[in-house]
C-alpha cells in the first residue's frame, strides 16, 4: 500500500467504519476520500479483506479449549479407552516371545511323535539254538 503525497490513508476511519462506529462527519470524509482516487478503493478493499481475516483469527483465539476437548472426549469415549504403559507393552512382548518359543517346541515334539509312530518299527528277535 502506498500513500499519496496529497492524501494520507485514513486508517482510523477504516477501523471505525469496519467496527460500525463511524459518525456522519467521518462517513462523509471516508466517502470523499474513496471517491478522490480509484486506488483508494483498492487500498480500502485490501484493508477490509485483512480485517475480515482478523475476525476469523479472533474466532479461533476465543475457542475454549477445555470445553472443546471435553466434547471430543465425549465423542470419542476416550475416558473408557484402555491406555497401555510401556512396562505393560514390554510384558506383552515377553509373553508373545514365550508363546512363540513354546509353539516351536510343541511342533517339534508332535513332529517327532508322529514320525516315531508312522515309521515301521524294527524289532529284534532272539534266536537261540542248543547246538
Amino acid at each position: 500500500m502506498k500513500e499519496d503525497s496529497k492524501h494520507i490513508i485514513p486508517y482510523e476511519l477504516f477501523i471505525k467504519y469496519l467496527s460500525n462506529e463511524l459518525n456522519e462527519h467521518e462517513d462523509i470524509t471516508l466517502q470523499s476520500w474513496l471517491k478522490a482516487n480509484p486506488e483508494h478503493s483498492v487500498i480500502f478493499d485490501e484493508y477490509k479483506s485483512t480485517w475480515n481475516l482478523m475476525d476469523k483469527v479472533k474466532d479461533v483465539a476465543n475457542i475454549n479449549l477445555e470445553k472443546e476437548w471435553s466434547k471430543q472426549k465425549n465423542y470419542s469415549n476416550i475416558e473408557s479407552a484402555v491406555f497401555v504403559t510401556e512396562k505393560e507393552m514390554a510384558n506383552s512382548r515377553f509373553q508373545w516371545s514365550f508363546f512363540k518359543i513354546a509353539a516351536v517346541f510343541i511342533v517339534l515334539i508332535l513332529s517327532a511323535a508322529t514320525i516315531y509312530y508312522i515309521l515301521p518299527q524294527f524289532t529284534q528277535e532272539k534266536i537261540a539254538s542248543n547246538t
